[in-house]
C-alpha cells in the first residue's frame, strides 16, 4: 500500500527536471523574442538579467544541495557490553519485525527515538529521557515502531522521499521572485503527495507497536513521550546545563530528571495533555497527529507483554554513569550529588548577582565601596533605590518598571543570601520547585520577612542578623566577569546579521562573538544574491567555515573589516532589525542595517546583552534593555 501511495510523489520527482528544462527553454525563447522585437540595448540588458537570475537561482540551489555536509553522529555508541539487556530487547524486536538488528545504538540528549542509515550502517538513536522515564512496555512500543521502518524496504523508500522533500523545499527557499513562487508551489504539492505515503508508513510502523508491545503500552508511550519532551526541555536547559556550566561539575542526569518530574508533575502532566489536545497538522509533518495514534491504540486492544510495567531503567546497568557521560561535552567533570550541585550552583548565582549589584552601585556613585557593610550602612542612612534611579547614566534598573523600595528589598535579599550561603549558615532546600526555599539549623528561613520593605529599619535588621551569624561583611566584591564568555572560545559565533548595509557599498556581516563584534565583508556569491540564497540557514555554515579557515585574527586584519572589542562599546542600539554601535573614540556610530537579502542567525538581542550587559538599548527612544 505504501508503494502505491508513493506513486504520485515519485511521478512528481520524475517531472521536476522536465519542468525546469521546459521553464528555461520558455524563458530563453521569450527573451529572444523580446530582443528581436525591441532590438534595443535596454531589452538586451533586461533579458540577460532575467536569464542570469533564473540560471543563477537554479545553479545556486543545486550547489547548495550538492555541498550539504554528510550526516554524521557525534559521540560514542552504546556498546553491547554496557547495556546487554537493552540490546537483547532490540535484537528480539528486530527479529519479530523481520529485519536485521541495528549495528549501533547511540544515546541522545533529547526526548526522542529514531533510526537512520549512515554509510551502510543501521543506527538507532534513543534519548536519555526516554530510557529514564518510560516503562519496559512503553520502550518496547517505541523501539518496535522505529524498527518497523526497516521492515519490507520501507526505510529506503521513506528516506528517499524525505531527502527529495528537503531538496525541493531548499530549492524553493533559495529562489526569489517569480521562480521562487513556482518552485515553492511545486514543493508544497510534492509534500502533499509524499505525505500520502509517509503517513501510511508511520501507521504501518505503529502496527508493529500494537502487536509487539500491546495497545495500552502504545497509547501510554505517546503520552509519556510528550511528558518526557516537556520535562526534558525545562530540566536540561533551565537547570542541568546551567548548573553544570557554573560549577564545572556534573550530577546524575537520569536521577535528577526523576526528581524534577516528581517535583513538577502538577505542571508537566497537564501541559503534555494540552499539547496533545491542541496539536495541529503541518504540511511538512510526515507523522499523523499524536491524539489520532493514541485513539487508534485504544480502539484496537491487544494484550500487553510480560513485565512491561517495570521501569525501562531495569534494562540498563545499575550504574548508568558510563551511559550518561556519552551525552556530555565534559564527560571528565567531577561527579557530584544533586544536593551538592544545588548548594554550589545557588551560591555561585547569588554571589554573582550580589557582586554585579555592588559594582553597579559604586559605578553610579551611590555607595562608597563594593562591600556588603558599605552598601547596607549607606542604605540605612539614605534611600539607595531612589538615588540609583536618579542617576541618568545607570542602565541597571528601568525607572518605568521598578520602584525605589524594590531595589532596596533586592539589595537586602541578595546580600543576605550570598553572605550566609558563603558561610554555610544558610542552605538551599534541594528540589526543582520554582520558588527557592532556604533553611538553617532551626528550619525554614523567611528571608522576605527579614528583608521587609528594604527601608532603614529593615536594613538594620538584615545587618544585625548577618553580624550575629558571623557573615563576612568587609571583603569587597570583585568586579564581576562573564563566566559564560570566559568558557566560550573567542571564535565562537553567538549570533549574526548577514548581508547588511550601512558601512560601505559592499554587503556586510555583523558577527557577535564572546569578546566583541566584527563587521566584515559578506563575500556572498553574486548569483546567490540574485537567487535569494542568503535566506537559507547555510549562512551560518558559511560564517563558521570562514572562521575555521581564516581564523579570527586574520579576519579582523582583512581590508574593510572592523573589530570592536566589548570593552570599547559605549552603547548598542537595536532598531528596525538593524544595529547601531557607539564606540569610544569614534565620532560617528557604526551602523549595520538589514537589506533585501539579509538574514539573522541566532538571537541578536540576547547575544549582544551577553557580550555588552547594561549597554543595550532598543528603538529610537533608546530604551535600556536588561533592567531589573
Amino acid at each position: 500500500m505504501s508503494y502505491l501511495r508513493a506513486l504520485p510523489a515519485l511521478l512528481m520527482l520524475i517531472l521536476y527536471p522536465v519542468l525546469v528544462i521546459a521553464l528555461v527553454v520558455i524563458v530563453v525563447a521569450l527573451l529572444v523574442l523580446t530582443i528581436v522585437e525591441l532590438h534595443t540595448g535596454r531589452a538586451i540588458i533586461f533579458a540577460v538579467i532575467v536569464l542570469l537570475g533564473l540560471l543563477g537561482g537554479i545553479g545556486y540551489a543545486i550547489k547548495e544541495l550538492a555541498t550539504r555536509p554528510r550526516r554524521s553522529i557525534d559521540g560514542p555508541s552504546l556498546e553491547r557490553s554496557l547495556a546487554p539487556a537493552l540490546w537483547a530487547q532490540v535484537d528480539e524486536l528486530a527479529g519479530a519485525v523481520g529485519t536485521p538488528t541495528v549495528d549501533r545504538i547511540y544515546v541522545a540528549a533529547e526526548a526522542n527515538a529514531a533510526v537512520t542509515r549512515i554509510r551502510g550502517e543501521r543506527i538507532m538513536l534513543i534519548g536519555l529521557p526516554v530510557l529514564g522515564l518510560l516503562s519496559v512496555g512503553e520502550l518496547r512500543s517505541v523501539l518496535a515502531h522505529e524498527l518497523g521502518h526497516y521492515a519490507g524496504g520501507r526505510y529506503a523508500l521513506g528516506s528517499f522521499l524525505l531527502r527529495a522533500q528537503r531538496a525541493l523545499v531548499a530549492i524553493g527557499r533559495n529562489s526569489s521572485g517569480l521562480w521562487g513562487l513556482l518552485f515553492r508551489g511545486y514543493a508544497r504539492l510534492y509534500v502533499w503527495a509524499a505525505q500520502l505515503s509517509s503517513r501510511e508508513m508511520e501507521r504501518a510502523a505503529d502496527g508493529f507497536s500494537l502487536r509487539l508491545a500491546g495497545s495500552d503500552a502504545m497509547a501510554s508511550a505517546f503520552e509519556r513521550m510528550t511528558e518526557a519532551d516537556v520535562a526534558w526541555k525545562y530540566y536540561w536547559e533551565d537547570f542541568a546545563l546551567p548548573a553544570f556550566a557554573a560549577t564545572g561539575a556534573r550530577a546524575p542526569i537520569i536521577g535528577g530528571l526523576h526528581r524534577f518530574v516528581d517535583d513538577r508533575r502538577d505542571r508537566i502532566v497537564p501541559l503534555a495533555h494540552q499539547i496533545i489536545a491542541e496539536e495541529k497538522p503541518s504540511r511538512y509533518d510526515s507523522h499523523p497527529l499524536t491524539r489520532e495514534r493514541i485513539e487508534r491504540a485504544r480502539t484496537h486492544p491487544t494484550p500487553p507483554v510480560p513485565d512491561g510495567a517495570a521501569p525501562a531503567l531495569t534494562l540498563l546497568p545499575r550504574d548508568v554513569d558510563a551511559i550518561e557521560r556519552t551525552v556530555l561535552v565534559r564527560a571528565d567533570a567531577p561527579l557530584w550529588t544533586w544536593d551538592e550541585m544545588f548548594q554550589r550552583a545557588q551560591a555561585i548565582h547569588e554571589h554573582r548577582r550580589a557582586a554585579e549589584l555592588a559594582h553597579d552601585l559604586v559605578a553610579a556613585g551611590v555607595v562608597p565601596a563594593p562591600t556588603p557593610r558599605a552598601i547596607l550602612e549607606t542604605q540605612v542612612q539614605v534611600p539607595v533605590g531612589a538615588r540609583m534611579l536618579a542617576v541618568p547614566q545607570q542602565r541597571t534598573f528601568d525607572p518605568e518598571t521598578i520602584r525605589p523600595e524594590q531595589i532596596q528589598q533586592l539589595l537586602c535579599t541578595a546580600i543576605f543570601r550570598d553572605r550566609l550561603l558563603a558561610s554555610g549558615a544558610l542552605h538551599l532546600q534541594p528540589d526543582f520547585r520554582p520558588e527557592a526555599v532556604f533553611t538553617d539549623q532551626h528550619g525554614v528561613v523567611d528571608i522576605s520577612q527579614i528583608a521587609g520593605d528594604g527601608g532603614p529599619e529593615a536594613t538594620k535588621r538584615v545587618l544585625a542578623e548577618l553580624e550575629r551569624r558571623g557573615a563576612d561583611l568587609d571583603t569587597p566584591y570583585e568586579a564581576p566577569t562573564s563566566a559564560d564568555a570566559e568558557a566560550i572560545p573567542e571564535d565562537t559565533l553567538l549570533a549574526a546579521l548577514t548581508n547588511g548595509s550601512g558601512t560601505g557599498l559592499m554587503p556586510r556581516d555583523l558577527w557577535v562573538l564572546p569578546q566583541g563584534l566584527l563587521i566584515v565583508r559578506s563575500r556572498i556569491n553574486g548569483f546567490a544574491m540574485l537567487a535569494g540564497g542568503s535566506r537559507e540557514d547555510r549562512q551560518a555554515e558559511r560564517i563558521t567555515r570562514r572562521l575555521e579557515q581564516r581564523g579570527l585574527q586574520a579576519l579582523c586584519a582583512e581590508k574593510g573589516s572592523i573589530w570592536i572589542p566589548a570593552e570599547s562599546i559605549e552603547e548598542i542600539n537595536v532598531r528596525g532589525g538593524g544595529v547601531r554601535i557607539r564606540v569610544s573614540g569614534r565620532d560617528k556610530e557604526l551602523k549595520v542595517k538589514p537589506a533585501q537579502y539579509s538574514a539573522t542567525l541566532g538571537d541578536i538581542g540576547e547575544a549582544l546583552q551577553h557580550v555588552c550587559p547594561g549597554r543595550l538599548t532598543t528603538g529610537r527612544g533608546r530604551t535600556p534593555v536588561g533592567g531589573a
